[in-house]
């Protein structure tokens, strides 16, 4: 069994609370997430696919 888990030691880590709330809402209001069905990502254009946006992909409502 692998152990997935990564441990990173606290003395590493350079940060403020409010500068990590600051980014997660920058990070949670940006549109480089995109969530859609697999078919609707399939009918994107090739050059769309690769924008290197984040692609969220879930099965469709039945």
């Amino acid at each position: 069994m692998t152990d997935n888990n990564v441990n990173i030691q606290q003395c590493f880590l350079s940060y403020n609370s409010k500068e990590m709330q600051a980014l997660l809402e920058e990070v949670e209001h940006r549109s480089f997430l995109r969530d859609m069905t697999e078919e609707e990502y399939e009918a994107l254009a090739k050059e769309e696919q690769q924008n290197s946006d984040l692609y969220l992909l879930h099965e469709a409502d039945e």
